[in-house]
């Protein structure tokens, strides 16, 4: 296949610091024009967020497990609704004295999470077709919304993506075992609850992969790092409230879960068409690339090696968070950006002159995705500033 072979972006030392260079000057760039034009955030959730991490910044550390509601919002009292540590990054930085300090740590989970796709994409399909995942990313619906915002979802999608380019690695070294770890548990201290389905969506991606049967170890420990998270929360929530944390919000959740409840017992029928419909919208332009993928192999009953892994691992996803009554598009956040691994495989691979023309350009790659980006990011910012709407189409 073109894209195992392709020398798309091999780079020399030298090459690979004007590279970094640049990805740096980029951030500077947009943080610059974030903080000079004093950019509010708008949505309900990024907002709440940012007000805890303001609120956190003043307090003893001690105090960080356990923040609270701000005032003039709908609960007042304790914050339950998520484990604490998605707070801390832009806490402390706030606490050194960063302004925008919520913006600038969701630009840098943003970054992460796009560079170990990019990462991903490459060792599954080659580099060619991993820039092209990066674009396809950065300009979807999904990518365009979250660059400017202060939600968990680009730090889960990090943990989730992490985990998985440590599956694949997993036969390299032991560095990809200890990342493994640090990934799933990482998932789970930034998504709760929810964030342990990157288990069953790792553990899938190992068993259609080249699976060891001892790697099944490092999931164990995964699990360990997990108790050892919930251990060290509740230990420490208790001492600073003389409560649960994890009795409260458990109960937290199970009184979001009776309310859609109401919505009756068929509610559930709807979700999967509702995610799919979602997902192809979201993730567009790699949706359609993705779905013509998927239907080609079908027929064929031949799937690439990258379109397997997704469609299996994401498929699981799918499934469990079907059976949900709970419904929102975040949930299937990480699903986004394999969609746009695989759509961007058979884009490459469907069109040599695309090929070609990623092949004469290689050494340029790197700077007009940072161009792209950068682009999108001016987009963004004006039409915020001076069209804002909120829109919300599904």
């Amino acid at each position: 296949m073109l894209a195992e072979h392709s020398p798309v972006g091999s780079r020399s030392f030298t090459s690979r610091l004007a590279t970094g260079g640049a990805w740096v000057l980029c951030v500077l760039l947009m943080y610059a024009a974030l903080a000079e034009l004093h950019y509010p955030l708008r949505d309900a959730d990024s907002t709440l967020y940012e007000a805890i991490a303001v609120s956190l910044k003043d307090l003893p550390f001690s105090r960080w497990v356990a923040p609270l509601w701000p005032a003039g919002r709908s609960k007042e009292g304790l914050f339950l609704e998520h484990l604490p540590f998605f707070f801390w990054p832009a806490a402390l930085l706030y606490r050194v004295g960063v302004a925008q300090a919520a913006l600038l740590t969701n630009l840098i989970f943003f970054l992460a999470s796009l560079w170990v796709l990019f990462g991903l994409a490459a060792r599954l399909c080659g580099r060619g077709a991993a820039w092209l995942t990066a674009a396809f990313y950065v300009i979807s619906p999904l990518g365009v919304q979250y660059l400017l915002r202060f939600n968990h979802e680009n730090a889960w999608s990090l943990g989730l993506l992490a985990a998985l380019y440590c599956v694949t690695e997993l036969r390299t070294g032991t560095r990809f075992a200890v990342g493994l770890v640090v990934s799933l548990t990482f998932a789970f201290a930034i998504k709760g609850v929810l964030g342990l389905i990157a288990f069953p969506v790792a553990l899938t991606w190992w068993w259609l992969g080249p699976r060891r049967n001892r790697d099944l170890l490092f999931f164990v420990i995964a699990i360990g790092g997990v108790l050892a998270t919930v251990a060290l929360q509740e230990l420490a929530f208790r001492h600073v409230t003389g409560e649960s944390f994890f009795v409260r919000y458990v109960a937290t959740q199970f009184q979001y879960i009776a309310a859609a409840e109401r919505g009756g017992p068929f509610r559930r029928l709807w979700n999967l068409p509702y995610y799919l419909i979602n997902l192809f919208w979201f993730a567009l332009p790699g949706s359609v690339f993705a779905a013509s993928s998927a239907y080609r192999g079908w027929r064929r009953r031949n799937l690439s090696r990258a379109a397997r892994l997704v469609t299996g691992s994401g498929g699981v996803n799918l499934l469990l968070i079907s059976t949900m009554t709970r419904r929102a598009v975040r949930y299937i956040f990480p699903l986004h950006a394999l969609t746009q691994l695989m759509g961007a495989e058979s884009a490459w691979n469907r069109s040599s002159r695309l090929a070609r023309l990623l092949e004469e350009h290689g050494r340029r790659l790197p700077y007009l995705l940072v161009a792209l980006l950068l682009a999108v990011f001016l987009l963004r910012l004006y039409a915020d500033l001076h069209y804002y709407r909120f829109i919300n189409p599904f």
